[in-house]
């Protein structure tokens, strides 16, 4: 019965997040009344971390200028200056909120006390992001919303690292793949761009200018 048997391919992801797609998912799931998600997207893309890392961000994490991250799957601790943009998130974060990422604010109880926002696990992250994509897709059908996923952000950051001419050990010393690892699965992760096609020319012309 093994005589025919073969493994079927499976084409790698090479989804990314466009800077378009990236604002429109955010102001939809303000829209549904979850702020929280949208910080879920810039987080995500901002510390080139996993799902299951990005819901345990908490403000220990953040001193001195520098992200120290112990990633849940691989045990690696990564050592990143958050990105401009990521800095003035986390500085407009309220200073008693430990966690980064909290879910929305609950009703009163009965008796009127004030629930404590609880923190995300990474299911819920997820059917939330999902919820928001499918909604998207509701009013979009053309806007490619169900060919993206949540793990696409981590794709989404290398490609914006190698365009900004970051090296391997450089990207790699964000997102905590090892090098070794990182040249292995650079075709997966790093989908060739015409942007990225250009600023090789543009050093190439560079390198040929100076050669005489």
């Amino acid at each position: 019965p093994w005589r025919h048997h073969r493994r079927f391919k499976v084409r790698a992801r090479d989804q990314i997040w466009l800077a378009p797609q990236r604002d429109a998912f955010k102001a939809a799931a303000v829209e549904l009344g979850w702020p929280s998600v949208a910080l879920a997207l810039d987080l995500a893309i901002y510390t080139v971390q996993r799902r299951a890392d990005v819901v345990r961000m908490a403000r220990t994490h953040y001193q001195g200028g520098l992200l120290r991250i112990r990633q849940q799957k691989t045990g690696r601790i990564v050592h990143a200056p958050p990105p401009a943009p990521l800095r003035a998130i986390l500085d407009g974060l309220p200073a008693d909120q430990v966690l980064f990422l909290l879910d929305e604010p609950r009703p009163p109880a009965p008796d009127g006390t004030v629930r404590p926002r609880q923190p995300y696990s990474a299911d819920l992250l997820t059917r939330r992001f999902r919820a928001v994509l499918e909604h998207l897709g509701a009013k979009d059908p053309e806007g490619g919303w169900s060919d993206l996923q949540l793990r696409d952000t981590r794709r989404t950051s290398i490609v914006a690292l190698a365009e900004a001419g970051c090296t391997v050990p450089e990207i790699t010393s964000i997102s905590g793949h090892d090098t070794d690892e990182c040249e292995r699965i650079i075709e997966t992760y790093l989908p060739r761009t015409a942007a990225m096609a250009k600023a090789a020319v543009r050093k190439w012309n560079k390198k040929l200018k100076s050669e005489g």
